[in-house]
């Protein structure tokens, strides 16, 4: 009997309406994705590279480190050796570099001095 009158005032004494706690969200259907209005290589190191130097390089999305899965790779491939996105130059030559994170892709040529 006692439970039944507990919960006879329980009942009178709650909110009719449920209280909404949960904070509203933007619909994410409704946003378009933002690409990069900005891709560009950032190179650490001699401006005008000679046999020997390093260069630390990244790619940028208007301004900011692309992280993730990166490819760095030289035309011709023996100009450089690589450690991640560090080059050290062991030859001298014209090059080419490019390098991919993602969908994005820069490239830039230049001269090795021996």
């Amino acid at each position: 009997m006692r439970a039944l009158i507990l919960l006879a005032a329980l009942a009178a004494c709650g909110d009719k309406e449920p209280l909404e706690t949960a904070t509203p969200v933007e619909d994410s259907d409704d946003v378009e994705p933002q690409g990069c209005g900005v891709v560009e290589l950032d190179v650490q190191g001699p401006e005008a590279p000679k046999v020997g130097d390093s260069w630390t390089v990244w790619l940028r999305c208007d301004g900011a480190t692309m992280l993730g899965a990166t490819v760095l790779r030289f035309d011709p491939p023996s100009i450089a050796t690589l450690d991640d996105n560090v080059a050290t130059f062991v030859e001298a030559g014209e090059t080419t570099m490019t390098m991919q994170v993602g969908v994005y892709r820069e490239t830039l040529t230049f001269t090795v001095a021996p």
